[in-house]
């Protein structure tokens, strides 16, 4: 392109003349003519329309040439108060309430309607666009969907009421969310747009912590098995402010994209709120490599990220240039994002909801194992303290008077769960399968994550059938009891008088297929485990998020140990608890063949090894 004298104008009166290249981009030539306009002053098409400041890097200068020869920008003041001022003093409605809608408040002189709650057709369901909507606790997402619904119901700065699809609880604590639970709304077509249903959910990382956050999942994960089989939109509401991410930050990014499978990366879609003319700052932060978003923002097609600023949506202040200029700002920043949100192709939720029940079975198998180990080490110690005193009661034990063994034996403890939540009890094994299960009271087990896909319970020692299961408001928490042991309690758990072994040696065997019993457990377990991480690895977007967990639990336990709270030993207590559970995982993700041995090579070298202690004439593994 060349050169060419090119008249400027402001609203039709000319300010200058300047020489500039007919390629340039707009935002190019405004750094040229920094002098004679300023940021109120839009470049207009030759249709009157004007172009928003921020999207000044996609049009030229030849986009807005008129007659060939000048360029002509609006000041939006001016525009503004001249088209306010040809209104009577109460400006007429354009729209109204819609059929029942209830009114709310009053904010100002404005009417609130709360957005009334609507079924949907079939005809209407099938054609519906879905909206998972996920953020930080704090991230401006109850206001950005208030402000979304008067943007889909076409709502003016002019009309004297506006709607809210959620409505504020200010009993709350500004660290909590406004919505406790997952919160479906239905929106129906307006205008053009087909009908919307918008999923919400509670915003993670609030004060009431990783306990808070799995409910969150767990109850994520209930919504997508009940109601809702596809998805076309996941939008990942975020702060502008935020120039670096925290150890919080990242780990609640984690957290969100831990719902998914690799199958939606191309339907992510960030929501920047309390924006203002400048680059939002997380822009750069979510764009690092290694902040974990940074993965799927290549398969975006299209924006990735959209700007919001809602500060003028429940503003009557209409005379005000700057409510104006935000008004008009936030509701561009809607059209562009619905203009997107219309091309993204619907996905199936299958393989997320395998992603969720997998980590779900996966975290569960971590508890087991846990409490497994716990078992077996407190057995082991228990079966060495009655080997030394069988060996030591008497060259030959039958002539015995007796003996006792003071030890420590696992035992299971009852307690109760808060309210409204439920765990899967196994009523044969007297185990916890499951904690806080989803599947309520009366209902059949078969959907538990703890079921596998034979009916059968993959965490219980006995294995059973679903059948055998219960969801109930306990928990069952393995503890360590102080118990003696006496002779005649050997005698009727082991021995038999018509075996030929001597007593001491039917002790001996039946204590070691104890020991036996409670490892095969244990490695079955962490064989579960593997098999889990490598399905995950296939299926799940973001397969390994242990890294920035444990980071985040870190300064969970740095800040207990700060406030000392009441209460907050036992929280420590189960916060390393839950650290210890995410290393093992980091370490099954890091070592692709695991450093768990798989069951069948555990049993290999426990018989090569018993071969050898039978020739030096050594009882047991000890």
């Amino acid at each position: 392109m060349s050169t060419k004298a090119i008249s400027v104008f402001i609203n039709e009166s000319q300010v200058t003349v300047k020489k500039l290249d007919l390629g340039e981009t707009l935002d190019s030539v405004r750094k040229k003519l920094a002098d004679k306009i300023s940021e109120a002053n839009l470049f207009t098409l030759a249709d009157g329309d004007k172009i928003d400041i921020t999207d000044e890097g996609e049009w030229t200068l030849q986009d807005v040439l008129i007659d060939g020869k000048k360029i002509n920008l609006t000041s939006i003041s001016n525009q503004a108060s001249t088209s306010i001022s040809n209104q009577p003093s109460v400006p007429p409605k354009k729209n109204f309430p819609i059929q029942g809608a209830k009114l709310h408040g009053k904010v100002g002189n404005l009417d609130i309607y709360e957005y009334p709650q609507v079924e949907f057709t079939d005809m209407e369901e099938s054609k519906a666009i879905s909206l998972l909507v996920v953020g930080q606790t704090g991230s401006g997402k109850t206001t950005l969907l208030n402000a979304f619904i008067n943007a889909l119901m076409d709502i003016e700065i002019t009309d004297n009421f506006r709607y809210k699809i959620i409505i504020e609880n200010f009993n709350h604590s500004e660290a909590f969310s406004m919505t406790d639970s997952v919160n479906v709304y239905n929106i129906k077509p307006t205008g053009d747009l087909p009908p919307i249903k918008i999923i919400d959910t509670p915003g993670f990382g609030n004060t009431r912590g990783i306990a808070q956050d799995k409910i969150i999942r767990d109850q994520i994960a209930d919504t997508f098995k009940n109601k809702l089989n596809t998805i076309n939109a996941i939008c990942f509401v975020a702060r502008s402010s935020n120039a670096r991410l925290t150890a919080k930050q990242r780990y609640i990014f984690t957290s969100i994209l831990d719902l998914f499978g690799k199958d939606v990366q191309e339907n992510f879609v960030a929501m920047l709120t309390f924006c203002d003319g400048t680059e939002p700052q997380i822009v750069k932060a979510l764009k690092e490599e290694g902040s974990i978003f940074d993965k799927i923002i290549p398969h975006i097609k299209g924006n990735w990220y959209y700007k919001f600023n809602n500060s003028a949506i429940y503003s009557d202040d209409i005379n005000d240039e700057f409510t104006q200029m935000f008004w008009k700002l936030g509701m561009k920043s809607f059209r562009d994002f619905i203009k997107q949100l219309v091309k993204i192709p619907r996905k199936s939720l299958t393989q997320s909801k395998e992603v969720l029940k997998e980590r779900q079975s996966l975290e569960n198998s971590i508890k087991n194992l846990s409490d497994s180990l716990q078992i077996g080490l407190t057995t082991m110690e228990s079966i060495r303290q009655t080997l030394d005193t069988i060996q030591n009661a008497s060259l030959n034990l039958n002539a015995s008077k007796g003996f006792e063994v003071r030890t420590k034996v696992p035992v299971w403890k009852c307690i109760s769960t808060p309210v409204g939540q439920y765990t899967t009890i196994c009523v044969r094994c007297n185990r916890t399968c499951h904690e806080n299960c989803s599947i309520g009271p009366g209902e059949s087990k078969e959907g538990c994550c703890a079921i596998g896909s034979n009916g059968y319970c993959t965490k219980c020692p006995g294995k059973c059938h679903h059948s055998i299961h219960q969801n109930l408001p306990i928990l069952l928490v393995c503890e360590d009891k102080e118990e003696v042991v006496t002779d005649k309690d050997l005698e009727k758990r082991y021995y038999n008088a018509k075996s030929k072994l001597s007593k001491e040696a039917q002790y001996i065997n039946g204590l070691k297929a104890d020991f036996m019993n409670i490892t095969i457990n244990c490695m079955n377990t962490q064989e579960q485990i593997k098999n889990s991480v490598d399905k995950l690895k296939q299926i799940a977007l973001n397969s390994n998020s242990y890294e920035s967990s444990e980071e985040y639990i870190d300064l969970l336990i740095e800040s207990e140990k700060s406030e000392k709270k009441k209460g907050y030993k036992d929280r420590i207590k189960g916060l390393e608890e839950l650290k210890k559970q995410h290393q093992i995982l980091r370490e099954a993700y890091k070592n692709e063949n695991s450093t768990t041995k798989t069951f069948e090579q555990f049993k290999k070298e426990f018989l090569e090894k018993e071969q050898n202690v039978k020739k030096q004439g050594d009882c047991f593994i000890f």
